[in-house]
């Protein structure tokens, strides 16, 4: 992809009114996952301290995870088409965001009070939590799956039948659309 491509592909995206919703869902989610973190690492009793860290500290790991996701790629695609690519563009990318900020910490402050065990359990919550939403947003709404089944007959209300000739790549994907 050429670099105005790549220019008209972010006018897109940004111009796209449900852009705006999804990235707070994310910004809503990393804190989710910091914190819980946190939580996770101190047994449910932060020491004051460490919470002075996790005020310091989250200003810039939400913009810089949200900023990784966009890199990766997250926020093109529909999220009832979320495949095994999109999660792996998850996985990349919290891996970037979460070197990133470990890397960040270790050159301002050597580590000095900060648990490390917290930036790993950051990152597995990180993936299970974007992941996890995205996945069951695409079960929600998958026709041919009926996991959760007021979805289901909602979508049967609105489908029309059609007839796909070919066995290619091109039918494959009409019918993925």
């Amino acid at each position: 992809m050429g670099f105005i491509d790549r220019m008209k592909d972010i006018k897109n995206i940004l111009s796209n009114r449900h852009y705006y919703m999804v990235v707070s869902l994310d910004a809503v989610l990393v804190v989710a996952a910091y914190l819980a973190a946190y939580f996770l690492r101190f047994e449910g009793s932060i020491p004051d301290e460490h919470w002075q860290h996790v005020r310091d500290t989250l200003p810039f790991i939400v913009p810089l995870k949200i900023a990784c996701f966009f890199f990766f790629g997250l926020y093109r695609g529909m999220w009832r088409y979320t495949s095994l690519l999109d999660l792996i563009s998850v996985i990349r990318a919290s891996i970037v965001s979460s070197t990133a900020i470990v890397l960040i910490i270790l050159f301002t402050s050597h580590f000095q009070g900060f648990s490390r065990s917290v930036f790993l359990i950051d990152f597995v919550l990180t993936v299970a939590l974007i992941g996890g939403v995205r996945v069951a947003i695409r079960m929600a709404l998958a026709e041919h799956q009926p996991y959760f089944p007021f979805f289901k007959r909602a979508l049967d209300a609105r489908a029309k039948k059609a007839v796909i000739i070919g066995a290619g790549d091109a039918a494959e994907a009409v019918l993925r659309e």
